[in-house]
């Protein structure tokens, strides 16, 4: 497959072009369109304009509609499509039976419950009710109880019982809905690295497969000492960056987030969950309230209690240190990291952790 620039015009051409060509076990993009009654395009929050340009002036002779990752949609109630062999309910978005095509456009990246996001969980369980996230949830906080031994990690589909999860929803959906995926691969600058599409499952692993290659994330000899570098944002939106960057780090080694630009915690929740002593007792809050900010703060208090993890913020110093977050200056971070044998540096390259 040719590499794309996410510049506009020219790689609006050859986008279209890879997605007639190089389709996966599928009939090309503009076949999947003609053979389709009702489109409907389920895209990514980050995916540039000019490639949701691009698509919507290939479908402009199809009846198709646009959904764009988080927009809010006035309530339209849910279908129910059957249940997993997981028991977890799939109860999606009426819009689907509304179209008999869906296609589905998503960068792939890191996951910390799914290994990997993309065009599939784009759909489910992006579309699907809360009833059944919360359900998803509950499965991986069975796994994430044993958290060394956890199948639900970054980079992970093999034996994740929530990706099975996942593609079994799609599976049964499919009887109703065909579905096309375009899984877009993230490069520098914001441009668009690769493309796979196709079939919605094959051209997925295909992407997970060659993001995993370019961006590896576990170092074939872990560090002692590592730095990770932050944009911008709370702890909460932070934290699967957090996670993705421990697989660099060997067991009980230390970790400086240089986060100068952390100035909140996130939600109430997450803060609330974070701030409790040990993990048991967020485990206890989830237990009665379940909900993804109180999830997130778990992953992130499993975290300090496997490695030493500092942080530069301006988050009030006494409620870190309450956390299991060492708040340190600069001039101090340099003595943190300082007997360590072996340091390197990752970064936050727009949701997912690259490094040298």
């Amino acid at each position: 497959m040719k590499n794309l620039s996410a510049q506009c015009p020219k790689s609006a051409a050859d986008l279209i072009k890879s997605l007639n060509e190089n389709a996966q076990l599928s009939p090309g993009f503009s076949q999947a369109l003609e053979e389709g009654e009702r489109v409907l395009f389920i895209i990514s929050k980050d995916v540039p304009y000019s490639i949701v340009s691009a698509l919507e002036t290939e479908a402009k002779d199809k009846p198709h509609k646009i959904i764009i990752e988080n927009d809010s949609r006035e309530e339209a109630g849910f279908d129910y499509f059957g249940v997993t062999k997981g028991r977890t309910p799939i109860l999606m978005d009426k819009i689907f039976l509304e179209h008999d095509t869906v296609i589905a456009v998503s960068f792939v990246k890191y996951n910390g419950l799914f290994g990997f996001t993309g065009g599939k969980t784009l759909v489910f369980p992006g579309l699907a009710a809360e009833k059944s996230k919360l359900a998803l949830l509950k499965h991986a906080l069975d796994e994430k109880k044993h958290y060394k031994n956890a199948m639900c990690a970054p980079g992970n589909m093999k034996n994740n019982p929530l990706n099975a999860e996942a593609l079994d929803a799609l599976m049964i959906m499919r009887q109703n809905v065909r579905f096309f995926g375009i899984n877009l691969i993230p490069g520098p600058g914001g441009k668009i690295r690769d493309v796979c599409c196709g079939d919605i499952f094959l051209s997925h692993i295909s992407a997970a497969e060659k993001f995993s290659d370019m961006y590896p994330l576990r170092r074939e000899k872990p560090l002692t000492g590592l730095t990770l570098r932050l944009g911008s944002g709370s702890l909460q939106d932070s934290a699967e960056i957090i996670e993705q960057a421990s697989f660099s780090l060997e067991e009980g080694g230390r970790m400086f987030i240089d986060g100068g630009a952390l100035a909140s915690f996130g939600s109430e929740q997450f803060k609330n969950a974070f701030l409790l002593p040990k993990r048991e007792d967020i485990f206890a809050v989830l237990s009665e309230n379940f909900c993804s900010d109180i999830f997130q703060a778990m992953i992130l208090k499993n975290l300090c209690g496997r490695y030493h993890i500092a942080v530069s913020s301006a988050l009030e110093e006494q409620s870190l240190r309450q956390a299991g977050l060492n708040p340190l200056k600069a001039e101090e971070a340099e003595i943190f990291l300082k007997d360590c044998a072996d340091t390197g540096e990752v970064w936050d390259a727009g949701g997912f952790a690259a490094g040298r």
